[in-house]
């Protein structure tokens, strides 16, 4: 299915499968090889980076773990239109629009008030080698014991808020989402437009 979502794609060309990583970052930096269009997805990432240092591990099934590279470019530019792409998909497997939003940069959350927000997808922009990384985790059907104890008040997933949708059909959406807003001339607006208050830190 995600080869046919890259049909025609102008971005990306090639797609890579693994069964298990560390870190998708790290797998699809050495298998691109300095030339962007990949996209590197796993079953399970074991060692995972999300920002600030944090750890996104990925249990088998449980969800999206992908990184999608392409060519070197404005960072901050990358983080506005994955998060968007990566709100986009959440949202259209949920099915009703205003339960989610951006918590800046770029962390997709529930809405509601600032303490009962809950993080539902994370997306980590790396560059080097003459690429940009972009790394996106969605949590798709992990229920609470799923997450570490230390996360179980702050994380979320695409099943606990009702979507019963498979991972490979996120991937998909996803895929074509982060197509469509990496090729959108400008992103801010839209952005800003979903942003909502940070959640305490953690």
């Amino acid at each position: 299915m995600l080869e046919a979502a890259i049909e025609g794609s102008g971005l990306f060309r090639r797609v890579r499968v693994l069964r298990e990583t560390g870190s998708t970052q790290d797998a699809a930096r050495g298998a691109a090889a300095g030339q962007p269009g990949l996209i590197l997805t796993a079953g399970v990432q074991t060692g995972g980076r999300g920002q600030h240092g944090r750890v996104w591990e990925q249990g088998a099934g449980l969800g999206v773990a992908v990184t999608y590279v392409v060519g070197a470019g404005d960072s901050r530019r990358l983080s506005m239109a994955a998060g968007l792409a990566a709100l986009e998909a959440c949202d259209a497997m949920l099915g009703v629009g205003g339960r989610l939003g951006i918590k800046a940069p770029n962390d997709v959350v529930t809405v509601g008030e600032v303490g009962a927000r809950k993080k539902l997808a994370g997306v980590l922009i790396e560059q080097g080698g003459g690429v940009g990384l972009i790394g996106v985790g969605i949590n798709v059907g992990q229920v609470a014991h799923d997450f570490p104890e230390a996360l179980r008040d702050t994380g979320t997933s695409l099943r606990m808020l009702g979507s019963a949708r498979a991972r490979v059909e996120v991937l998909v959406a996803l895929t074509r989402a982060m197509e469509r807003w990496l090729k959108t001339g400008d992103v801010d607006a839209a952005w800003r437009a979903r942003v909502v208050d940070s959640l305490p830190a953690r």
